[in-house]
């Protein structure tokens, strides 16, 4: 167990066991058989589908219709400073009060918090009783409250308050929300009697943390059904942004919940970019860490070196978190570490200053997990692959709570997975643990395992496969999104047909997979790695002696019709395909008997039936490595500098690119009204506006060491865009900015409309003013969030004046293919050029799909191509 995250650590028993060196998560904490017997479900004890439980349709009309009144949203735009909910709150908010119990399924940054902190303010002489994982988190939230005029408190950890005095706060309706861990609450059960009478919501906050088939089982949150015996006529309402539909049935389950209504909003992070890279293989994690994360830094007056704001690094042990905090502070990084290790004093230091802006990046084991309530994290890194697909989602959800884009970054080595698959088996095996359950969960454990891998290796849409593991009724989409992940990016700028399409993506490996399968079997019964099936097949001589002579019974193996049979494939090809099987769940690792860190590979139960079934076609979509392997194999070079065409087909490329790229990328701006319409004046102000939310930016950071608390809690950056939007200069029109509690706004009245005043008075703009001059369209925004600073300069140079190539070069003092090749990268993205202004024509765009004919290769970008072409210097 690990000494997590402020942990409670006072009540908690298991806190007291050893820490190791690499840094388990939650989800795979097992100790004695017994207690994993009592802990874990067994197999055929797994709740049923949550669609078949038991429903209350009598009032479902009228929770689904209720709308607030308005003395509702008037307590809303108080406390959270928002004029409306958001779809599916009110429902949520509504049925606590008809004491409803409830499963809430949200995406974080979707406002879960709001759901079970409304009832007690909408109900005079009631608390919301909240069980929370996590002291820091509570700390965080309690904070929160606190700043939006919301009488809160906690119980636990280093909280300084007497019971008493909390009960008496209670006692006299001067407390409306208190938060208490489950190990709180085992320690001292007496207490939930004692407030029992004023309690009028029980909130079970990180749900998923009651089931074992989660990723951060928590054997404390088992004990909190026990408090309906104290609070029989209180609602519970168990929220939670990840669970699976086995872990929902566990949760409803355990909870004891009565028929409940059910809530799943989605799992979607629209405004999550992800990506995944191969971690640099040198000599020295010194020189691997300066070539993959040193890269990625931005300079900044303020805040000096960073990742683009707020960042948190996930590492896999103590030792990578010390090493890249020592290397990134030498480089000039804010940075702070927060591991088990460390003390509860440090983590506490390192917690504040990164909450506080002082640090500006985090770098922490899981221990760091859900234990941060900061909403405006720009990136998260994980600097060596995450353990299982749900802890993955789980550490993203860490990003862009405030809705603003962020992106995800996975660097990843081959060896992450083995080490990851070891230490499951290993533990397992430590504890002695052999029943079935237990097995069961092991098994568990290596599919989400799996799933990771095929994560990381996939060509597909990265966002599909998270998604459609929370969701099966997931569809891959059709068409790639510039602002979905990296495989999307690179399909959108492949310059070919920019659709997944399925036939396309999928390769048959049915006659390798036979091989291996019948190589794994026939010769070494399934008693080795993979290494040696492999090194058999490619025809190596020393692995002929190291079959296992009884079950080959002494046989000329170099005779075997299976021996060399794949020496037409490299190792590494083989190796993928193995990986890739294994992915698909086709060939299945386990403990070896004979080796203490070594694993076994068998073929499956899918594989046996399909062996059976004839072994012919296996139709898998490949990873990158097989699927650039088959290409090459093929004749065709996919990799990202070159692209190579047949003739034979670029009639048919263009027509695809030609009706595609019209549609999608080079649309022209004049479709734009808010464009093509937009005056000198409407232009001048919407070029100022970025300089004034920097200004804004810049006041909060102020504000927030002044006050000593984090820049998120003076005002978020929802407010920061409503303030550069209506540029209030007084008290009501500071009230129409969404996102703003009452509290607040007084308490920074003077500072904000001050700034703005002298800002929009130095530049002639107008102030309090509720629509914006000039407001791209909500798509085109986010595509314009993916072009650097300089780049939208110059996107925003050609695009909002009409200019031509020659006079944004003018205008930028720069030269052509300097404004080509920036244009071309907005293009890319999806943004509308003014095309005739630029002289691109069709009869242009054809000389260009000429200049492909004739080549047969892409040497450079379309937008270079259309430089020179155009330029009447050429």
């Amino acid at each position: 167990m690990i000494h997590d995250d402020f942990y409670d650590t006072s009540n908690d028993y298991l806190f007291a066991t050893e820490n190791q060196e690499i840094e388990d998560s939650p989800s795979v904490i097992l100790d004695e058989q017994t207690h994993n017997d009592q802990l874990l479900p067994k197999i055929n004890d797994k709740p049923g589908n949550c669609s078949n439980l038991p429903n209350n349709d009598e009032n479902e009309d009228e929770l689904n219709s209720a709308t607030p009144t308005s003395e509702t949203i008037s307590i809303l735009k108080k406390y959270f400073g928002f004029s409306k909910f958001r779809p599916l709150q009110y429902q949520i908010v509504h049925s606590a009060i008809l004491k409803r119990d409830q499963l809430v399924v949200m995406s974080t940054g979707y406002g879960k918090s709001i759901c079970y902190q409304m009832p007690a303010l909408l109900q005079d002489g009631f608390i919301t009783l909240v069980v929370s994982p996590l002291i820091s988190l509570m700390e965080d939230q309690v904070f929160a409250l606190q700043q939006a005029g919301i009488e809160a408190a906690y119980l636990g950890g280093n909280s300084n308050i007497p019971r008493d005095v909390i009960f008496d706060q209670i006692r006299m309706n001067k407390l409306k929300i208190l938060y208490i861990t489950p190990e709180m609450y085992e320690c001292s059960p007496s207490y939930v009697d004692r407030i029992a009478q004023f309690v009028g919501l029980l909130a079970v906050d990180e749900a998923h943390c009651i089931s074992a088939w989660g990723h951060e089982f928590r054997p404390g949150y088992r004990t909190i059904a026990n408090m309906r015996k104290s609070l029989p006529k209180v609602p519970v309402m168990a929220l939670t942004a990840t669970a699976t539909e086995p872990v929902r049935n566990d949760i409803v389950e355990n909870l004891r919940l009565v028929s409940p209504k059910i809530t799943v909003t989605g799992f979607d992070r629209k405004n999550l970019f992800i990506e995944v890279k191969k971690r640099t293989q040198s000599l020295t994690f010194q020189r691997a860490v300066q070539n993959d994360l040193e890269s990625l830094l931005i300079e900044d007056p303020i805040l000096g070196l960073h990742f683009g704001g707020s960042t948190i690094i996930y590492c896999q042990s103590r030792d990578h978190v010390n090493q890249i905090t020592e290397q990134l502070r030498k480089t000039g990084v804010r940075a702070v570490g927060y591991h088990a290790a460390m003390s509860n004093k440090q983590r506490e230091k390192s917690h504040k200053e990164f909450l506080t802006e002082k640090a500006t990046t985090c770098v922490a084991t899981i221990a760091f997990g859900m234990g941060i309530d900061k909403r405006d994290v720009r990136k998260v890194i994980h600097y060596g692959s995450p353990g299982n697909i749900e802890s993955y989602y789980q550490e993203i959800g860490r990003a862009g709570r405030d809705g603003f884009p962020s992106r995800c970054t996975v660097f990843y080595s081959n060896s992450d997975m083995l080490i990851h698959k070891n230490r499951i088996i290993n533990k397992n095996n430590n504890n002695n643990i052999t029943t079935k359950s237990s097995k069961d969960y092991e098994m568990h454990q290596l599919d989400m395992l799996r799933r990771m891998e095929q994560f990381l290796t996939t060509t597909s849409c990265r966002r599909y496969l998270i998604l459609s593991y929370f969701d099966k009724n997931v569809k891959h989409p059709e068409i790639p999104k510039s602002d979905c992940c990296d495989n999307c990016t690179k399909l959108l700028q492949s310059g070919v047909d920019k659709r997944y399409n399925k036939e396309e993506m999928i390769s048959d490996f049915g006659e390798e997979a036979k091989k291996l399968f019948r190589t794994i079997n026939e010769v070494f019964g399934g008693r080795t790695g993979l290494n040696k099936p492999i090194d058999f097949i490619r025809g190596s001589k020393t692995v002929l002696s190291k079959a296992p002579k009884t079950f080959t019974k002494g046989e000329d193996l170099s005779k075997h019709p299976l021996y060399g049979c794949g020496k037409s494939r490299s190792e590494m090809w083989w190796k993928e395909l193995g990986k890739l099987l294994r992915n698909y769940g086709y060939l299945i690792d386990s403990k070896s008997t004979f080796n203490q860190f070594g694993c076994i590979t068998n073929i499956s139960d899918k594989a046996e039936k399909w062996l059976r079934e004839g072994g012919k076609e296996l139709k898998l979509i490949p990873s990158e490595y097989l699927s650039n392997s088959n290409n090459i194999e093929n004749g065709k070079d996919l990799s990202t500098t070159t692209l190579s065409i047949p003739n034979k087909v670029v009639e048919i490329i263009s027509e695809k690119l030609l009706g595609i790229e019209k549609q999608r990328e080079y649309k022209d701006a004049s479709c734009y009204p808010c464009i093509a319409s937009a005056s000198d004046k409407n232009i001048f102000v919407y070029e100022m506006l970025p300089q004034l939310r920097k200004e804004l930016e810049d006041l909060r950071y102020q504000l927030a060491l002044e006050s000593d608390c984090p820049a998120n809690s003076v005002y978020s950056n929802t407010v920061i865009e409503g303030l550069v939007k209506i540029r209030p200069t007084n008290e009501a029109t500071l009230e129409l900015v969404e996102g703003f509690p009452e509290q607040r706004r007084k308490q920074f009245l003077t500072p904000i409309t001050q700034l703005i005043s002298k800002f929009c008075s130095e530049n002639n703009i107008s102030t309090d003013s509720k629509e914006a001059e000039i407001e791209f369209p909500e798509d085109l925004e986010s595509l314009k969030n993916g072009l650097t600073l300089t780049e939208k300069n110059y996107y925003h140079a050609h695009v909002l004046y009409n200019r031509s190539l020659e006079e944004t070069s003018s205008n930028m003092k720069a030269t052509s293919s300097t404004v080509a090749n920036h244009l071309s990268t907005a293009a890319k993205r999806g943004l509308p050029l003014h095309l005739k202004t630029l002289g691109i024509t069709s009869e242009l765009i054809e000389i260009v799909h000429n200049k492909i004919k004739e080549n047969g290769r892409v040497k450079e970008s379309s937008g270079k191509v259309a430089a020179r072409a155009y330029s009447p210097n050429k």
